[in-house]
């Protein structure tokens, strides 16, 4: 070994603790969020240890190179030879700030088909997944097998030939008008469990054939068809809501057909009937129920007017209209959560701007606008009491936001990449957490949520 290479040579502890540090504080200018901040110092690095630091990394900061020879860009090729005797200095040129915790989010499990929805259910101990696949014409059932500490295939819902019948008739109706990127396989929307005691049953929202409900047989290990819904009440289902009043089991589907009559059902311990028309030719998107000081409420989001405020009349027991949000046309999706005792909501919109509000007492007001890019969702999630808004684009990449505490607004915490996002939703098992990544037009994705140990 020549002079120049055992000066170059890497001593493993100092590389190791340079590298921990720099990682560190990429952790945190990529998490945004702290209560103390720091100007980070210059490291010098010799070529060799840059070699063995991820690429991927160093191309993430912005940094300024020293070297005592002319360097081509080591980002491409490393030629030793030239580099051998050069000192990198790497000097970021932001502040980067600790965070209170190390989180992240990675890649857990690829799923290879494309989906729109995802519900969790939780049934005698064990966690489930139901997904919306419209390519296939089925719900896929998945079981968190915790053993190999994945999720596997549990059972297949899978449209009848007699359904499938009316289905591919309606299809081809929808071909003859032209319409082939609204018909091409796109049936089925949504996949909602609902739990009544021990029976587990799952609401499943099609575009044609009519949508029905399912319940898990346990001779057969299975679940077989239990009822349908009347196609005359829902032309065109785009959300399904579940929610309980005093102990009753109600479900909503939200109609967005232009003569949509979006509708409320209650389950009778037979089966699952219409029990309440909300409005009509209105094009709701989504619904969402949520209390507001102590009563129940469902927000109805519209393509044609302003999100609409629903209160539940205790003596009628009825929903009555309420309210409105103004100024906020064309919302695709409301979603709710709580922080700290506080009520919030948030409203996705296309293009333009996806809104955070809180409730003050009186009305809801804004605390947050998001950019949007082609956005269909913003959904709150947590996990061990961290915040997350996940926003979806069909032009770029999605977006986690995590809340600050400090600031009192969400603050960018990553990128994600999803083609054509339709969902987000957040499943825990026993000890691990993720979200699912629905996408329109390609695999879904399952994230899981980590606490990163940086410590040697």
């Amino acid at each position: 070994m020549t002079g120049a290479s055992k000066n170059s040579s890497v001593n493993t502890e100092s590389f190791l603790n340079k590298q921990r540090i720099l990682t560190h504080k990429l952790v945190c200018f990529n998490l945004q969020i702290s209560s103390k901040c720091f100007k980070t110092v210059e490291i010098s690095f010799s070529v060799l240890e840059l070699c063995f630091f991820p690429l991927k990394i160093l191309k993430m900061f912005q940094f300024s190179l020293t070297t005592s020879v002319s360097v081509p860009s080591f980002a491409t090729s490393y030629d030793l030879s030239l580099l051998l005797s050069a000192k990198f200095v790497v000097g970021v040129s932001q502040s980067f700030c600790f965070s209170s915790g190390n989180e992240d989010f990675v890649v857990h499990q690829i799923l290879p088909y494309q989906s729109v929805s995802v519900d969790t259910f939780n049934s005698k101990n064990d966690v489930f997944v139901a997904i919306a696949q419209p390519s296939m014409e089925n719900c896929m059932v998945l079981e968190w097998d915790h053993i190999e500490m994945n999720f596997r295939s549990y059972d297949n819902i899978t449209v009848l030939e007699a359904e499938y019948t009316v289905f591919s008739s309606a299809v081809l109706k929808c071909l003859q008008r032209q319409q082939a990127p609204a018909c091409s396989g796109q049936s089925i929307v949504g996949c909602k469990a609902i739990l009544v005691g021990d029976q587990v049953f799952v609401v499943v929202a099609q575009l044609f054939g009519g949508s029905h409900i399912y319940k898990y047989d346990e001779s057969w290990t299975k679940f077989v068809k239990f009822q349908d819904i009347e196609v005359s009440r829902i032309s065109k289902p785009n959300d399904i809501e579940l929610f309980e009043i005093d102990s009753e089991m109600f479900f909503v589907i939200a109609d967005s057909s232009k003569a949509g009559l979006s509708t409320v059902y209650k389950w009778n311990n037979k089966g699952f009937y219409s029990y309440q028309s909300l409005h009509e030719w209105f094009r709701d998107t989504d619904a969402e129920f949520l209390d507001i000081d102590g009563k129940s409420h469902l927000i109805l989001s519209s393509r044609s007017q302003v999100p609409i405020i629903l209160q539940w009349n205790k003596a009628s027991k009825k929903f009555v209209p309420h309210g409105e949000i103004p100024n906020m046309e064309d919302v695709l999706a409301v979603k709710s959560f709580r922080m700290q005792n506080n009520l919030y909501i948030t409203l996705t919109r296309f293009i333009g701007d996806s809104r955070v509000m809180k409730w003050n007492s009186k009305q809801f007001v804004e605390i947050q606008a998001l950019p949007s890019r082609g956005a269909m969702t913003l959904q709150p999630f947590s996990f061990k009491n961290n915040y997350y808004l996940a926003l979806g684009s069909d032009y770029t990449f999605s977006q986690i936001y995590q809340w600050d505490g400090e600031k009192k607004l969400f603050r960018l915490f990553k990128e994600i990449y999803v083609q054509a996002p339709r969902s987000f939703t957040a499943v825990s098992t026993d000890r691990r957490d993720f979200f699912f990544a629905s996408s329109f037009k390609g695999n879904t994705q399952i994230f899981e949520h980590i606490i990163i140990d940086l410590s040697l």
